[in-house]
Order: structure tokens, then sequence, then C-alpha cells
């Protein structure tokens, strides 16, 4: 399987590092990239499931479409840990009624 591949691509992006930078990283609830460019180290951040929250910002208007990327990412992200943790939570519900199920037959 290939490399990952972070933000949009452009001559200068740190694509190929991001990862690297990101593990340097500790983890946080916040994470501010605030010379953004392509978004490679964001979207490595986003990726990385190390922030809670992530801030993305730089000053060049004309990258409307990476803000875009960034946007769908964070949906589509947030909607697969939603049903991570709903799944979670079921396993964990799953198990306690097995386990009363399995303490109640014991008693009688």
């Amino acid at each position: 399987m290939g490399r990952m591949l972070y933000g949009v691509p452009y001559r200068g992006s740190k694509n190929q590092i991001a990862d690297k930078i990101i593990e340097q990283l500790p983890p946080a609830k916040h994470f501010y990239d605030v010379f953004a460019g392509g978004c490679a180290i964001t979207h490595a951040a986003l990726l990385s499931g190390k922030y809670k929250y992530i801030h993305a910002s730089d000053i060049d208007t004309r990258r409307k479409k990476t803000t875009l990327i960034m946007k769908r990412t964070t949906q589509r992200l947030g909607t697969e840990r939603q049903k991570q943790h709903r799944k979670s939570k079921q396993r964990k519900r799953k198990n306690k009624t097995e386990v009363a199920e399995a303490n109640g037959s014991r008693k009688t």
C-alpha cells in the first residue's frame, strides 16, 4: 500500500514529513496550525486522533478549496468516531448484561 498523502499537494508541502511531525507532538485537547498552507500537518493531526479540537488558519484567502476539504474530512471523521463510540458503548452494555445474567444464574 502506498504512503499516506496529507492535505493539498503543492511545491513546499510538508506532506512527506507530516506524520513524523505529528509523532513528535504531545497529545492535547486543542491543536492549532496557524500557518496551515495546504493543511498537510492539520490533516495528519486530524487523522492521528491525538486531538479533540483542531484549528487551522492561513492568511491566503485563495485556499477556499483547502478549507472545504478539511471541513468534509472533519465531518466524516466525526461521524466515524461517533459510530465507533456507539459500538463501544453497545459492547460494554452487552458485556454487563452477560455478566449480570451469569451472576444471576449462579445464585439460583
